[in-house]
């Protein structure tokens, strides 16, 4: 048995003004057979929340979407960093930018899983 990487599709926001202006990215599915997601930042002038849904079908449109955290700290994905989830249990995924970008932000996210 071995790993494999796997591309998941972008996760796009769109460009956000005003100083209390949040905005999430499309939500993407796709982690049933995931290890690991990581999720690699473009250039940002705001940090960007990871957020995930139990529900796969979220990625389509719901609410119930939850901040995950990581000893109890809000886990953030800033301007060209990488945030890795090794404890994937959850259905869907998205970011939120926690105010304004002036252009839109294309975040790329990989999967890591086990091929038999």
């Amino acid at each position: 048995m071995s790993h494999a990487l796997a591309n998941l599709p972008n996760l796009v926001v769109s460009a956000v003004t005003g100083v209390t202006t949040f905005a999430s990215s499309n939500a993407i599915a796709g982690f049933e057979d995931a290890d690991v997601v990581t999720i690699f930042a473009p250039t940002l002038t705001q940090v960007h929340e990871v957020q995930v849904n139990a529900d796969p079908a979220a990625a389509t449109g719901s609410s119930g979407w939850a901040t995950l955290t990581s000893g109890a700290v809000n886990v953030i994905v800033a301007s060209g960093t990488a945030v890795t989830i090794t404890d994937v249990a959850f259905g869907s995924l998205r970011v939120l930018a926690r105010g304004a970008e002036a252009a839109q932000r294309t975040f790329t996210v990989v999967k890591q899983f086990l091929v038999t």
